[in-house]
C-alpha cells in the first residue's frame, strides 16, 4: 500500500465499495459508527455498529467481515482531485461504502499525525514495533507520538507461530546471565512491565532464529535442530543495531527448546552455532514479540 498525504487538500470524500450494502461508516469523536455486521475496527468487534474508545490520533484500521472479502473486488478512495490510493490522511470524516473491495485486503486509514510520524499498522523489517501496537520507521518517531519502543521488526509472515510477523527486542532482558527454568519468569515479568497491543513476548524458539536470520538477509540450516551447523546472523544484528538496539553478545543465548528433560538448546553468537546444554548453566536471553 502507498500512503498519500492529502493535506493540502481542503475537504476530502472517500468512496470505498461494497457489493450487498451502503452504509455510511462515521468517524466521530474517539469512535467509528455504522459498522456494517461483522466489520471489525483495529480487531475489534463492534457493538450495535459501534466502536467507542478508539483515540482521534490512532491509525484506524477497518476489516470487513470473512463473507464481505469473499465478494470485494477493490478497495477506492477518492479525493476531490480524483487522485485514488489505498491509505489516506483523514481526521474526521464519513466513509460510504458503495462498491466492492479487494480481496484480501484492509481499509488503512491513519490520522493527519500519524502520517507525519511515519505511523502505520503495515509491517516493515527494520522499523519499530511500539507498544502501542503500531509501526514506526524509528524509535525516535515512536517516542514523539507518545509511545514507547519495544521491539525491531525482523521478520514479517506467519509462519512462525505469528499472525503478522515477530520483532525482537532491543536489547538482552537482563544484564545477567540465566537458568534456563528461570526464563519463564522473565517472560512473565516482561509482559506485565512491557505490554504490548495485539502482541506477545515469548523465548525465541530454534525456528524463530532461524527464520529472523533469514529474514534480515542472512542463512540458517534448513534443519529445525541440528547442532554445529552454522548461521548467518551478522544482518540480524546490522538490524538491531540500526533501530538502535544494542548488540548481541559474543556469548551463549538461551533458546525455548528443550532437546531432553535436563538439556535446552541454545545459541552462541560468537560462533554463530546452536548446542545443547545442561539447564542449570546460565547464559543470557533476548525475547522476540509475536504480532
Amino acid at each position: 500500500m502507498k500512503f498519500i498525504n492529502f493535506a493540502n487538500f481542503s475537504r476530502l470524500a472517500f468512496l470505498l465499495t461494497l457489493t450487498i450494502a451502503c452504509p455510511k461508516l462515521v468517524f466521530g469523536q474517539k469512535s467509528v459508527s455504522g459498522l456494517p455486521e461483522g466489520w471489525t475496527v483495529n480487531g475489534i468487534t463492534p457493538y450495535e455498529g459501534e466502536v467507542t474508545g478508539v483515540p482521534d490520533s490512532m491509525v484506524i484500521t477497518l476489516t470487513p467481515s470473512p463473507q464481505d472479502m469473499k465478494r470485494v473486488k477493490r478497495i477506492r478512495i477518492v479525493a476531490e482531485n480524483n487522485v485514488e490510493a489505498s491509505v489516506v490522511a483523514v481526521e474526521k470524516a464519513a466513509v460510504t461504502l458503495v462498491e466492492p473491495l479487494d480481496t484480501a485486503d484492509t481499509a488503512v486509514v491513519p490520522s493527519k499525525d500519524a502520517v507525519k510520524t511515519g505511523q502505520t499498522s503495515i509491517p516493515k523489517i527494520g522499523w519499530i514495533l511500539a507498544s502501542d501496537g503500531m509501526i514506526y520507521p524509528d524509535a525516535k518517531a515512536a517516542l514523539d507520538y507518545g509511545v514507547t519502543p519495544r521491539a525491531v521488526i525482523a521478520y514479517v509472515g506467519n509462519e512462525a507461530k505469528c499472525t503478522r510477523g515477530l520483532a525482537i527486542s532491543l536489547e538482552d532482558v537482563s544484564l545477567d546471565p540465566m537458568t534456563w527454568k528461570e526464563t519463564a519468569e522473565v517472560v512473565r515479568v516482561k509482559a506485565e512491565e512491557c505490554p504490548t497491543v495485539g502482541a506477545e513476548w515469548r523465548l525465541p524458539s530454534v525456528s524463530d532464529l532461524k527464520v529472523l536470520f533469514k529474514a534480515c538477509g542472512g542463512s540458517a540450516d534448513t534443519l529445525l535442530q541440528h547442532e554445529g551447523l552454522k548461521c548467518d546472523d551478522r544482518y540480524l544484528r546490522q538490524t538491531i543495531l540500526k533501530a538502535g538496539g544494542t548488540d548481541f553478545r559474543n556469548h551463549f543465548y538461551w533458546t525455548s527448546d528443550e532437546s531432553s528433560p535436563y538439556t535446552a538448546w541454545q545459541y552462541r553468537f560468537n560462533s554463530s552455532k546452536f548446542y545443547t546444554a545442561n539447564k542449570t548453566l546460565q547464559f543470557y536471553a533476548r525475547l522476540v514479540l509475536a504480532f
